[in-house]
């Protein structure tokens, strides 16, 4: 399709009957090109649902948020007391044929089994002329690569435990002063601690993981936060954890915080790999108290829209977008095998020009 302004100015409007949740919206060739192992999850023509921001208008629909499902059992645990009491933190990679690499800490690292605080103290990390890392870090830092600006983000502790905080480089070596989030607060996290905050690029826009921490129980949650260009971080979901607590004596029984990385597309679903935690069970699990898993989640469906009333529609209609080639696609998850979804695109004036589906 030739680029106009006409088509510029073109918007979609979508009729969703209920147990249908519609997750977002993008356009054929971007999944259909997309290697077999995205390298990221970044995608500028992918238009997520999970805020207002691309709705104009809508009517009888209510927002669903999704959450991520851990597996039964963790993927790294520590499985020889003498060397390991805790597997904690870490990075993980994935390699051009798809193979994942993972990077971890073991809590009995160190000359005095002190783990990563005593390599921290004895300034062991950080070392060499190569890279430098932002002011205000304090024992917490994480950093992300930011597709969308071709620069490096960096989560800070510079609002201490109160809220998050963010800095940015496009070389890794000058960055800027922090950028706070106080608007994430240990209420919003449930928690006494706001622990950290994993940034990620998803689809055209940021996503985040604020992460709560109530240390004298080992309890750990993670919500679920969105951000667009221009426009301070605001709630996906804060009332349930986006990784739910797992059962009594489970390794994710008292929580999770994702590891530092955006998820993982693997075919039609996500992989987030997290720090587990099961502390103060009255059996102890018998993966240990920390441990490292993998949640799943289905691609995209981080949260969607359905209609509000059951057997009744709800209608939306999205701001003016872009449209490229000859197909978009609109992810729909349907539930209990009912529900549908009709897509038209409409004119300037609000005319329909044509039905898409």
């Amino acid at each position: 399709m030739t680029t106009t302004r006409r088509n510029i100015l073109q918007a979609v409007a979508a009729g969703i009957c209920w147990t249908s949740v519609c997750c977002g919206l993008t356009h054929a060739q971007s999944r259909t090109s997309s290697p077999c192992f995205p390298q990221t999850t970044h995608d500028s023509d992918l238009l997520l649902f999970v805020d207002d921001h691309w709705i104009a208008e809508q009517q009888g629909l209510r927002r669903v948020v999704n959450h991520a499902q851990p597996q039964s059992e963790p993927i790294i645990w520590p499985d020889d007391p003498r060397t390991e009491t805790d597997c904690a933190w870490g990075n993980v990679i994935r390699e051009q044929d798809g193979r994942f690499r993972l990077w971890y800490c073991t809590m009995t690292m160190g000359h005095n089994a002190g783990g990563p605080h005593e390599m921290a103290a004895a300034k062991v990390w950080g070392k060499g002329d190569d890279y430098a890392f932002p002011s205000g870090g304090g024992d917490r830092l994480l950093i992300v690569p930011d597709q969308r600006h071709r620069r490096w983000m960096a989560y800070v502790r510079a609002g201490g435990w109160s809220y998050p905080a963010f800095s940015y480089s496009s070389d890794l070596v000058k960055w800027s002063e922090a950028d706070p989030a106080p608007q994430i607060t240990p209420k919003d996290v449930q928690a006494p601690a706001v622990e950290c905050m994993i940034p990620f690029n998803y689809g055209n826009q940021d996503l985040g993981f604020p992460c709560g921490m109530d240390k004298p129980k080992g309890v750990f949650t993670v919500m679920l936060a969105t951000r667009h260009d221009g426009t301070p971080w605001s709630w996906v979901e804060n009332q349930q954890p986006f990784i739910p607590f797992g059962p009594p004596d489970s390794y994710y029984a008292t929580g999770a915080v994702p590891l530092h990385n955006e998820p993982f597309i693997v075919g039609d679903e996500l992989l987030i790999f997290f720090n587990a935690f099961s502390r103060n069970q009255a059996t102890a699990s018998r993966f240990g108290n920390r441990s490292i898993g993998v949640a799943k989640l289905r691609r995209d469906g981080f949260a969607g829209l359905t209609a509000m009333n059951n057997g009744k529609p709800g209608t939306l209609t999205t701001r003016p977008i872009m449209l490229k080639g000859d197909m978009r696609l609109l992810n729909v998850e349907q539930r209990s095998g009912q529900g549908q979804a009709e897509v038209a695109i409409l004119s300037e004036t609000g005319d329909c020009l044509r039905h898409a589906l």
